[in-house]
C-alpha cells in the first residue's frame, strides 16, 4: 500500500509509513509559497492508499491532511485510509449548552468530504464520534500492550484500576480485566474556572496499589485531584497509564510532583525529551497495531 506523509513527519508517522509500504516510496511533494499557502502534489495514485495525517498541534496540520486527501482523490485514489495516531478535538464531542460546538463531528465530516473513506486512530476519546461520523472509524486499543508493561512494574501486587472521572470508567474496566484488579472511578466536579476537584470514590478496591488510567493527559488537573483523593484513602503506591501524553501548560511539573511509581504512555504523540528521560517512564509503540488495522480495513 502507498502511504503518504505530511511535509514534516513525526517519528510515529515514519514508523507507520515504513510498515505500510510494500514497494518503492511515492511521496507527496510539498512546498510553501511566500504568502504562507501550501502546495502539495503527487505523481498519480493507486486505487488504495493511506494518508498518515495529524491533528496535533491544531491548525496547519489538519489543513495539510485535508489537502493531501483531496489531492489523492483527484489523482484517482478510490479507497483512502486516514491514519491519525492522535485524534485531536475528540473531547468536543457533544453540546453541553446551546451554542456549543461539536468540533469532533466537524473534523470527521471534513475528512470524509476531502476524500477519506475511513479513519484509523489510537484510543479515540469518545464512542460518540464514530456514531456521528459519515465514514467508518476504527479506534485501536493499546491497553493489552500497556497492561503487559504494567504487570512488570506491579510485581504481582493486587491493584485497583481507577478512572479519574466518570467518562473513563469503561477504559478502567478493560484494564482491570487485563490486570485482574479491582475497578473504581472518582467523581469529579469542576469549578467556575474549569479546575477539577475529586469529590468521592466509587467501586471495588484490591490492595493499596492504584493504577490511574485515562486516554489523554492534558494539563494534569484531573489526575492531580484523583491522586490526592486516592492517597487520602490509603493507597500507598500510584501508577499512571495514559494513551496520549499531551502535557500542556504546567502538566510536566504537576505530574512530577505526584510521584507516580511508573508512567505508561503510547508513542502516538512524541514525548518531550525531558519527560522521556524520567526513569519511571515506559512507552508502548503503536505503529504495528495501527498498520495492521489499516491493512485489515483495506481488504479484500
Amino acid at each position: 500500500m502507498n502511504a503518504y506523509l505530511l511535509s514534516d513527519p513525526k517519528p510515529i508517522e515514519r514508523l507507520l509509513a515504513k510498515r505500510l509500504l510494500k514497494s518503492g516510496r511515492r511521496p507527496a511533494s510539498w512546498k510553501r509559497f511566500p504568502s504562507g499557502e501550501v502546495f502539495v502534489s503527487v505523481e498519480g495514485a493507486a486505487k488504495k492508499v493511506c494518508v498518515i495525517g495529524r491533528t496535533e498541534p491544531p491548525g496547519d496540520n489538519f489543513f495539510n491532511t485535508m489537502f493531501l486527501l483531496d489531492t489523492l482523490k483527484r489523482a484517482g485514489a478510490k479507497d483512502i485510509a486516514a491514519a491519525i495516531p492522535y485524534f485531536g478535538y475528540a473531547r468536543q464531542d457533544r453540546q453541553l449548552r446551546p451554542g456549543d460546538p461539536v468540533t469532533a463531528d466537524c473534523l470527521t465530516n471534513a475528512l470524509g468530504c476531502a476524500g477519506a473513506t475511513r479513519i484509523i486512530t489510537i484510543d479515540i476519546h469518545s464512542e460518540r464520534i464514530a456514531k456521528g461520523s459519515p465514514i467508518p472509524i476504527v479506534s485501536v486499543s493499546p491497553l493489552k500492550e500497556m497492561s503487559q508493561l504494567l504487570k512488570v512494574r506491579l510485581k504481582g501486587k493486587p491493584c485497583t484500576v481507577v478512572s479519574p472521572d466518570y467518562g473513563a470508567r469503561k477504559r478502567a474496566g478493560e484494564l482491570a480485566g487485563l490486570l485482574a484488579g479491582g475497578v473504581a472511578w472518582v467523581e469529579k466536579v469542576r469549578d467556575a474556572r474549569g479546575g477539577a476537584t475529586a469529590r468521592s470514590f466509587h467501586g471495588v478496591t484490591r490492595g493499596k496499589t492504584a493504577v490511574l488510567v485515562d486516554d489523554i493527559l492534558d494539563t494534569g488537573g484531573t489526575l492531580r485531584a484523583a491522586a490526592g483523593l486516592l492517597r487520602s484513602l490509603g493507597f500507598r503506591e500510584l501508577h499512571l497509564c495514559v494513551t496520549h501524553p499531551v502535557f500542556s501548560a504546567d502538566a510536566r511539573e504537576t505530574v512530577r510532583k505526584l510521584r507516580f511509581a511508573s508512567l505508561t504512555f503510547c508513542n502516538a504523540i512524541p514525548l518531550a525529551p525531558k519527560i522521556a528521560a524520567w526513569p519511571n517512564v515506559q512507552v508502548v509503540e503503536v505503529s504495528k497495531m495501527m498498520a495492521d488495522a489499516v491493512i485489515k480495513m483495506s481488504l479484500p
